[in-house]
């Protein structure tokens, strides 16, 4: 039999590493509002919140770098790595 710990481990192993290895853990302290929000878009979508903020977060970064020279483009992805 396994501890809640052991459980909470085998959770976390099999839920955070998709088929490609993709997924990270995102912890966040967000105003209620904004909470909100999030919960009633992903329901009105059909989707789940985390794929709601990831494609709100990667639409805005094709926006943001679309007019970014090449330069300014390589420098803003250099700037955080995982």
């Amino acid at each position: 039999m396994q501890t809640p710990a052991e459980r909470q481990a085998a959770y976390r192993r099999k839920h955070l590493h998709d088929e490609g290895g993709t997924k990270t853990r995102l912890n966040v302290i967000m105003d209620y509002r904004a909470k909100l929000a999030l919960a009633r878009l992903a329901k009105h979508y059909s989707v789940t919140q985390a794929d709601l903020l990831a494609r709100l977060i990667l639409d805005e970064q094709t926006r943001s770098v679309a007019d970014m020279t090449a330069d300014a483009q390589n420098a803003y992805y250099d700037s955080v790595t995982p």
